[in-house]
């Protein structure tokens, strides 16, 4: 490659690259171009200051000189923190990189099978009801609004579409906990309307277990699928969460403590 009159700036990285691994190996110029026996000192000067592009050639045989590989010559540490993990790999031996490179790969698969949700923005929080604006409760508001009719306090408002605001008593909350994932996401703001007629088996709803906490959520209600089942010879109702991490609760089928909240339409 022609010399330069002035260094080019990815070539003046790659040469300073060059440099600290040759200072490293405590190996001169003199000495690094004897090595690689094809690049001479004067060459090996121009590229280390950027003066000379060199090709991917001359740089897998400087590589091989310095006892690297040829991506190590590419790598900026101080850039991004890819690039610094690049550069750590580097002086971790082998057993402990391969054993690395399964636990990566395994994270790799684990997320190709999990739904990702497409990053939606959620809709703000307003001081004044808008039209359209459906209330923003915490869950015990919620339960006090829908459950005993008392009047709560709110703590904002939320604009939705027309058909959405017009659900029976609609309203929004954010979720916390992570039994419902991936489909409800921790923290995502969820619409939620009075319980709709009918079979209850199946749907998602917002269940208030009174004079009770549950270690899982560290309060009184769930957000669960609802599920009539019969285990054991007792008709049983299961609260099944989505996250299969979590294990299902069950209950006899005539609880009194378990009061149905809400039903769940969407996350916001």
């Amino acid at each position: 490659m022609p010399r330069r009159q002035t260094a080019d700036p990815l070539a003046a990285s790659i040469g300073q690259r060059i440099r600290a691994l040759r200072e490293r190996e405590g190996m001169t110029l003199e000495g690094l171009a004897f090595k690689s026996d094809q690049i001479s000192k004067g060459h090996l000067s121009d590229v280390e200051r950027g003066l000379v592009v060199p090709t991917v050639g001359s740089l897998q045989v400087l590589a091989s000189c310095l006892g690297v590989d040829l991506l190590d010559l590419v790598t900026f540490p101080e850039e991004t923190p890819r690039q610094r993990v690049v550069e750590l790999s580097r002086h971790i031996p082998d057993e402990l990189l391969h054993r690395w490179e399964q636990e990566a790969q395994l994270a790799v698969e684990e997320r190709a099978r999990t739904p990702q949700r497409s990053p939606v923005s959620e809709p703000p929080i307003l001081e004044k009801k808008p039209r359209n604006g459906v209330p923003l409760y915490s869950l015990d508001a919620a339960a006090g609004a829908l459950g005993s009719g008392r009047s709560v306090s709110i703590l904002g408002w939320v604009k939705l579409d027309s058909l959405a605001s017009k659900l029976p008593g609609a309203f929004v909350a954010r979720v916390t906990g992570k039994s419902m994932e991936p489909s409800i996401p921790d923290g995502a703001l969820a619409l939620f309307r009075r319980p709709g007629p009918g079979n209850r088996n199946g749907r998602t709803l917002l269940i208030q277990i009174r004079e009770a906490t549950t270690p899982e959520d560290g309060g009184a209600y769930l957000l669960k699928v609802f599920e009539r089942v019969r285990e054991n010879g007792q008709d049983q109702i299961r609260l099944r969460s989505r996250n299969p991490a979590v294990a299902p609760l069950l209950f006899p089928a005539e609880r009194e403590e378990l009061q149905v909240i809400a039903e769940f339409v969407k996350v916001l």
